[in-house]
């Protein structure tokens, strides 16, 4: 009877020191539970929806989700064969509030993930340019037009170069309603025109860093 006891007594410290051990890594059983327990570990969400998921070329996955009116992008990875975990030694874009009332730009991966916060809006253009480009001779080097979903979210998979995925921004958004009027402009179009519409402020996180920069940015460099 007293062995039996012993051996119940160290199972529950074995347990004990192993939800301790699972806690202090941060570890967690599914991918979900990590891209959530990542949010939290950065201070906000968790994510009120699970928007996209997509593999990485190293095996891990990343996982895109809608907070606070933003997108939250953190990569997940499985540690062990058994549990998952934010991803090490890669960069994490976090969460990046919207510059407008349609939003899109560019992952690490070169996957265009954005956001409608118009009910109207059901298709989207975006204008994709180049920081090796001269302010001067911005001309757009791809155009993209994609519908959106019910819940305001669009994405697709670019073929930029993987190498020179961070020189690529989105500087043009826009939206149309189903009948093809366009609702939205913001950025700088393809007739040259500079399209400018009042939003939500950007609350940008100290997490990570969009693969963006604003053309008016750019030209207000010296």
């Amino acid at each position: 009877m007293k062995r039996i006891k012993q051996c119940v007594v160290f199972l529950l410290v074995l347990i004990l020191c192993g939800g301790l051990w699972v806690r202090s890594n941060r570890l967690y059983f599914s991918p979900e539970a990590a891209f959530h327990g990542a949010e939290r570990g950065l201070r906000y969400g968790p994510s009120e929806e699970i928007l996209l998921t997509y593999p990485r070329g190293d095996g891990s996955q990343i996982y895109v989700g809608k907070w606070n009116n933003g997108l939250s992008v953190i990569p997940v990875e499985q540690y062990l064969g058994l549990f998952w975990r934010m991803s090490t030694d890669v960069d994490v874009e976090g969460y990046h509030s919207m510059y407008g009332d349609v939003d899109a730009r560019l992952t690490k991966e070169s996957v265009l993930v954005g956001l409608s916060l118009l009910p109207e809006v059901t298709e989207v253009t975006c204008l994709f340019y180049s920081m090796e480009d001269e302010v001067e001779d911005l001309k757009p080097v791809e155009e993209i037009t994609l519908p959106v979903a019910e819940n305001g979210f669009f994405h697709e998979k670019m073929d930029f170069p993987q190498e020179k995925a961070d020189m690529f921004y989105v500087g043009y958004v826009e939206g149309r309603t189903s009948a093809g009027e366009v609702v939205y402009r913001k950025g700088l179009g393809k007739d040259g025109k500079e399209y400018d519409v009042e939003g939500h402020q950007p609350q940008i996180s100290s997490v990570g860093g969009w693969a963006y920069e604003d053309v008016k940015e750019r030209k207000a460099r010296p």
